[in-house]
């Protein structure tokens, strides 16, 4: 099975890299910026040029679309109108929000089809990348679906079997855990340097987040909370609010919407009874209002 590549962005150009080491032949690739394309040159040993998105289809046996969500399904559509069959080919997108339905197109002309999303973020040099037991969210059809843990299981990577209607929810889930996380650090540095600590204090608390992720990790949520919104400490929670009132204003929506869900896990872990949690919610929504007024 040959492979060929549609964007050659960031994600494009991991994608060609890995499936060129795991022995597949990338028979084409095609960007909207040729020079691009013929970057692959230089990286790949198994590379058979950079030619229009038509003859790039028409040269691989399965194509991969490296778009951004915003442009692919413009581009998959001109893509279909511009040929009368494919019958026998395989198409994939790499979009984690959107689901195969938008190769709907092809599938009337004969393709088979799948999204296959890798659960990770890619790094802007491609050599670095590896999806070594990383999971790849794959759903569609079954031919397509095949292939796809075929080439999840090369690159060392674990499929994981998603409903089409769920690609948004999975999507929102994973911006959480990984640029979430990376907004969070951010409130945490800016809060470190307000204190005075700078970079000693930034490694102290970076390796109290690794523990407490670790936590996460091999316990659930409610069995790994801890902290005041867990003892239902009020005095504590309110002097918090009080002190980010005075030095980070803009710091309180934060600190309110993530400390009331963890009450809500302190309460189903039953570390928290129900009426005190029930008051530290009401602290919370109180300061929220009394910012919107």
């Amino acid at each position: 099975m040959t492979i060929g590549i549609i964007g050659t962005g960031a994600v494009g150009t991991a994608f060609a890299v890995l499936l060129s080491r795991a022995g597949y032949t990338i028979a084409a690739a095609s960007d909207r910026n040729p020079e691009k394309a013929h970057t692959l040159k230089n990286l790949l040993s198994n590379f058979g040029g950079v030619y229009d998105n038509g003859t790039t289809i028409d040269r691989a046996d399965a194509t991969f679309f490296c778009l951004a969500d915003d442009l692919l399904s413009d581009e998959i559509k001109k893509c279909a109108a511009g040929q009368s069959s494919f019958e026998g080919k395989i198409f994939f997108h790499t979009s984690g929000t959107l689901s195969s339905d938008l190769f709907e197109p092809m599938r009337k002309k004969g393709a088979q089809a799948a999204s296959f999303h890798p659960l990770q973020s890619i790094p802007a040099n491609a050599g670095q990348l590896s999806l070594e037991n990383f999971g790849i969210a794959i759903e569609g059809d079954k031919p397509a679906v095949d292939f796809a843990v075929a080439l999840a299981e090369k690159l060392g990577a674990k499929p994981m079997f998603i409903q089409r209607e769920q690609k948004a929810l999975y999507h929102t889930t994973a911006t959480l855990a990984s640029n979430g996380l990376i907004g969070l650090s951010g409130v945490v540095e800016e809060m470190i340097e307000s204190v005075g600590l700078e970079e000693e204090g930034r490694e102290y608390f970076y390796r109290l987040m690794e523990q407490s992720l670790e936590s996460s990790r091999t316990m659930t949520a409610p069995e790994a909370i801890t902290g005041p919104a867990a003892r239902g400490d009020l005095a504590t929670l309110k002097q918090h609010l009080h002190t980010l009132r005075q030095h980070s204003p803009h710091i309180v929506p934060i600190y309110v919407v993530i400390g009331s869900h963890c009450v809500s896990l302190a309460v189903q872990s039953g570390k928290l009874p129900r009426e005190r949690g029930e008051e530290i919610m009401k602290l919370f929504s109180n300061e929220l209002q009394s910012l919107t007024l």
